[in-house]
């Protein structure tokens, strides 16, 4: 009996937005259920990667980790589907998974793009059966790769992600990480480019003091507007925060910022009390005037602690049952994930749960206010049609920008 390593890789650049459609009830529940897993995995992220900047899309490793899950099986389908908190019916999941892919690349007024792909050890039969369902619900393609030139195979897969990504991710899987024990690499690629709905006027970008943390500060290239931005307070939760919508008016960014410049890591670990239904309410359409530093970010992260950390141990076991794909036993042996963004004047470029919202109209008397992001601060893209985050991030420390 011999066993063979199947790698799962993520390269993105994220932020997304839908189309203006109704949404199915096998969609909603694939939402419902990346809204629980992007909260917890995202607490796990962060805790191992403490004071760090982060860009990361819980979104697209519940896809392709979905992917994987159902070619599980036995236990190992268990741990999955209970840690990425699968639907119980898997024709209702997978379903799911097909509608959430259509109406991602469906959208308008912004740039997105999500694919996803199978290479395959040439010497590793994947079942008809697999392949179809990768195919049909994941509109996935498997293509064989040459384990025995591993420079070359390399380079296959990382050119497919650079052409997924705009250029934006390489180097996702290095050539000594493929040889005669490896499976199969499943890849999820997600590129958005999107325009704000009320740009940033690049002649009012100035140098602004950014507190790194009580003792440290330093000048960071920062933007500013005044319009009107939905802003809310959250006493209980010491933070407050601002959305701050894209042209595709579905798609928004959402930037929460504590109280106290220390206050961050309250705010992750409190994330779930953060959704989309606690702020429609609590917030309100007020004239704003925002300043708002430039930022950008790349992040390589090694999921395989947190997700162990989720309970998926399992897959990562010898013991592994993913008899579904292929005859062969394998397991997964890493979980990586690479991700760009930039926040600029324009709007968003990312190689990377909200429930219905209600406005809360408010008197036109109230007079316009302040709000300086000069601390660490956490944000994420979230989508009012499908009510998930689609990825999450922190700003610690920005940079300054030409």
């Amino acid at each position: 009996m011999w066993t063979k390593n199947l790698m799962v890789a993520l390269a993105l650049c994220v932020g997304l937005t839908m189309a203006d459609k109704p949404v199915s009830s096998a969609l909603k529940v694939v939402a419902d259920g990346n809204a629980l897993f992007n909260v917890e995995l995202f607490k796990k992220i962060a805790a191992a990667k403490p004071g760090e900047n982060i860009i990361s899309s819980p979104l697209s490793a519940h896809t392709v980790l979905a992917m994987a899950a159902y070619g599980a099986k036995k236990n190992t389908a268990a741990e999955m589907q209970k840690g990425l908190h699968l639907a119980s019916d898997e024709v209702i999941g997978r379903q799911g998974y097909q509608n959430l892919i259509e109406h991602l690349n469906s959208v308008n007024n912004v740039t997105l793009e999500l694919a996803n792909k199978i290479y395959v050890n040439d010497q590793v039969p994947l079942k008809d059966s697999y392949r179809q369902l990768a195919a049909t619900n994941f509109y996935s393609d498997a293509s064989p790769l040459n384990v025995a030139k591993p420079k070359e195979a390399a380079a296959e897969i990382n050119q497919w992600v650079k052409d997924k990504t705009h250029n934006k991710i390489d180097g996702i899987i290095q050539p000594d990480a493929i040889n005669h024990n490896l499976a199969m690499v499943l890849l999820n690629a997600v590129y958005f480019k999107g325009a704000w709905g009320k740009a940033f006027k690049k002649e009012l970008t100035k140098p602004m003091v950014f507190n790194v943390d009580a003792q440290t500060q330093k000048h960071v290239d920062t933007m500013s507007i005044t319009s009107t931005f939905h802003y809310g307070e959250l006493p209980d939760l010491k933070a407050k925060f601002i959305e701050l919508p894209y042209q595709n008016k579905n798609v928004k960014m959402v930037i929460i910022v504590p109280d106290e410049i220390d206050g961050l890591k309250d705010v992750i670990n409190n994330l779930e009390h953060f959704n989309a239904s606690r702020l429609a309410k609590s917030g309100y359409d007020r004239e704003v005037h925002l300043y708002l530093p430039k930022f950008k970010i790349n992040t390589k992260i090694d999921l395989n602690d947190p997700l162990k950390a989720l309970g998926m141990e399992d897959m990562f076991s010898p013991t592994a049952d993913f008899s579904g794909m292929t005859d062969k036993p394998v397991y997964v042996s890493k979980v990586t994930q690479k991700a760009f963004i930039e926040v600029n004047e324009e709007g968003s470029e990312a190689a990377a749960v909200t429930a219905q919202v209600m406005v809360i109209r408010i008197a036109k008397h109230f007079e316009k206010i302040t709000f300086e992001i000069n601390r660490p601060f956490y944000y994420e893209i979230h989508d009012d049609i499908t009510h998930t985050r689609l990825f999450s991030g922190a700003v610690y420390n920005p940079e300054n920008h030409d």
